[in-house]
């Protein structure tokens, strides 16, 4: 190639503080439309790194998937024992967001018990913090309540809108008097 000659190089847009390989990777997801899958052998020769779990690659995959679920609202998720991904639909995100209300529910539980234990032990506990495991034991608590699926379905039969108040939930989460 002469010192004339340019060589037209494939666009790829500018991410923030994101690696070159996080970049091509977002790139091709960005375009995805639900149903659609992408291999981890296709992924690995777009970076030339293996996204496979645990791969060199892996990292930049969780990165560009981060990264257009947040920017471009296409949400793309493993599919397990097969080397792919998929882009999901909105009833596929649905049931990923009641996986993670389950995962949620299940850590603020833990956390809340390791607390109590904590604030059993009186003596154990210096006085200073003492009010930070109440309140905290006070919060898991609640954080516990909220992510049961029986709150969701009393949220459900209240008609509560989109974007529920902290009114409304919390008279959802009222026995009905029939009053």
């Amino acid at each position: 190639m002469s010192a004339t000659e340019t060589q037209e190089l494939p666009r790829v847009r500018h991410i923030p503080d994101a690696a070159l390989e996080t970049m091509k990777l977002a790139e091709r997801l960005r375009v995805g439309k639900p149903g659609d899958e992408a291999t981890d052998q296709e992924l690995t020769m777009l970076i030339g790194k293996s996204t496979a779990v645990g791969g060199e690659g892996y990292g930049f995959l969780r990165s560009a998937m981060k990264h257009v679920e947040k920017e471009n609202g296409v949400v793309w998720r493993r599919i397990r024992k097969e080397d792919k991904i998929r882009c999901l639909n909105a009833s596929e995100c649905v049931d990923t967001a009641g996986w993670h209300r389950r995962c949620i529910g299940r850590a603020a539980k833990r956390a809340g018990k390791l607390v109590s234990i904590a604030a059993s032990r009186g003596d154990e506990l210096p006085e200073a913090e003492r009010p930070t495991a109440r309140a905290l034991a006070a919060q898991l608590g609640a954080i516990h309540m909220f992510a049961k699926p029986n709150t969701t379905r009393k949220i459900i039969a209240s008609g509560a809108a989109y974007k529920p108040t902290v009114k409304g939930l919390l008279a959802a989460m009222q026995e009905r008097t029939g009053n």
